[in-house]
C-alpha cells in the first residue's frame, strides 16, 4: 500500500466538514491503477485518491464527465528508453524514442520524443580505499557487525563504523557503497542506512524508497519514489563544489556547495531497524 496513503489512514482526519464521505475502496471505472480511495461527495459523484507515483497528490475523479481515464503507457524502443506504468521514464542508452499514452479504449492518444545523450563525464579515477566491510582491522565502533558486509537481522538496533584512517580525494572524487534490504516494504519508519565522507552524507531511507543528500545534516536535495531493496551501487560523485547522487546508472541527486573537507575518514551507519539491511563494497576514488 501506498506510504502517503497510510499516513492520511493513520491521521484519522475527519473529512465531514468538506461533504466528504468515508468508508471502503470504491473505485470506478475511470479511476487510475493502484489509486487508493479516500473519500466520495454525493451519490456517485466525485471521489478523491492518493495516484502511485504521485506523492502526496490528490486527484479528484469523476464519472460525469470521464470515459477512460486509465491510460497505458508505451515506448517505440524499449532499448533506448522505457517507461512504466505511472509515466515515470527511464533511459536505457542512446538514442531516440517516441513515448506514447493511451486511453484504454484507444480514442486518445499524445506522443512525446525522448533523446538519451550519453554521459559527457569521462573522469578516471584511481582507488583509494575498499573494504567489503569485513576487515575488522581497518575500522572503529560497532565492528562485531562486519562480516563480508554491515548486517543486522530485525534486531532492533543501529550500527556505525568509521575508517581509522583519514583519506586525501582531492576535490574531485567519488565515493560509493553497495545496499540492499528485505522485509517491512510497505512501513514508513524513517530509518536509514548511510555513508559519510567530509560532512558529506548520503541517506537511503525507508527501504530506499527516499534517498538524501546532506551536509552537516542539512538537506541539500531529495529523491522519492518506490521502495527499491535490491542490491544497488549508490555513488557521491564530487567535482570543485558540484555534488551527484546516483543509483546504479540513474542521477537522483544534484546538487551544488561552496566547500566541503576534502581529507576525512569515512563513516558507514545503519539503521535500518527493522528491516534486514546489507551494506558492503565501500569504494573511495580519487580522480587522476
Amino acid at each position: 500500500m501506498d506510504k502517503t496513503y497510510q499516513k492520511f489512514l493513520k491521521s484519522g482526519i475527519d473529512l465531514a466538514a468538506l461533504g466528504v464521505g468515508r468508508g471502503e475502496n470504491e473505485t470506478y471505472f475511470c479511476t487510475p491503477r493502484g489509486a487508493s480511495f479516500i473519500g466520495w461527495e454525493g451519490v456517485d459523484g466525485i471521489h478523491y485518491c492518493f495516484v502511485r507515483g504521485y506523492g502526496g497528490v490528490v486527484f479528484a475523479v469523476s464519472p460525469e464527465n470521464a470515459e477512460v481515464f486509465t491510460i497505458l503507457w508505451s515506448s517505440s524502443d524499449e532499448r533506448i528508453a522505457t517507461v512504466a506504468d505511472t509515466g515515470k521514464i527511464k533511459a536505457v542508452k542512446t538514442g531516440t524514442a517516441t513515448i506514447t499514452a493511451t486511453s484504454l479504449d484507444g480514442k486518445k492518444t499524445a506522443e512525446c520524443k525522448v533523446t538519451v545523450k550519453a554521459n559527457t563525464d569521462n573522469t578516471q579515477y584511481t582507488e583509494v580505499f575498499k573494504d567489503n566491510l569485513g576487515d575488522k582491522s581497518v575500522w572503529n565502533g560497532d565492528t562485531d557487525a562486519l562480516s563480508g558486509g554491515l548486517s543486522m537481522n530485525y534486531s532492533g538496533t543501529t550500527k556505525k563504523v568509521t575508517s581509522k584512517k583519514e583519506y586525501a580525494l582531492g576535490n574531485n572524487f567519488a565515493i560509493s557503497m553497495t545496499y540492499r534490504v528485505t522485509g517491512n516494504e510497505g512501513q514508513t519508519w524513517g530509518s536509514y542506512a548511510s555513508f559519510e565522507f567530509g560532512g558529506l552524507e548520503v541517506r537511503i531511507i525507508d527501504g530506499a524508497s527516499v534517498v538524501e543528500l546532506l551536509q552537516g545534516g542539512k538537506s541539500l536535495g531529495k529523491y522519492t519514489g518506490e521502495m527499491n531493496g535490491d542490491a544497488n551501487v549508490y555513488t557521491l560523485r564530487y567535482n570543485k563544489g558540484n555534488i551527484t547522487v546516483s543509483r546504479g546508472g540513474e542521477k537522483l541527486i544534484t546538487a551544488k556547495v561552496s566547500s566541503a573537507s576534502l581529507t576525512s575518514a569515512v563513516t558507514v551507519y545503519s539503521g535500518e531497524s527493522y528491516r534486514s539491511p546489507t551494506i558492503s563494497n565501500i569504494t573511495l576514488k580519487k580522480a587522476k
